[in-house]
């Protein structure tokens, strides 16, 4: 599944050529399903979800300094809700406390 494909500038940005040959975007369904393959394979079934990189990505986003409008769009959120699911490190708190201090 990885590698490039050929496709048009107006493809979306995450395709695949199915068992028949056809182009087709790669749906959650069908990532989901690769993924739990993937994780079961290497030993990690159950441990990890998509949901986990969901919450990973806007945590990671978050503590890299990406702006709020940015995470919101990286991650679909509509509103402020993604930050129900940013881990805040106690690293992070402390960082944040020497700056506000400064």
């Amino acid at each position: 599944m990885r590698g490039t494909v050929s496709a048009s500038a107006d493809s979306p940005l995450f395709v695949y050529h199915n068992k028949h040959g056809k182009l087709v975007t790669l749906m959650y369904v069908k990532l989901s399903e690769l993924y739990k393959r993937w994780m079961t394979q290497s030993g990690h079934s159950g441990k990890c979800t998509l949901h986990g990189l969901h919450r990973g990505g806007a945590t990671w986003a978050f503590e890299q300094g990406i702006a709020s409008d940015a995470i919101c769009k990286m991650g679909d959120w509509q509103s402020e809700a993604y930050l129900r699911y940013i881990d805040i490190s106690l690293d992070t708190c402390i960082k944040t406390m020497t700056n506000l201090c400064a």
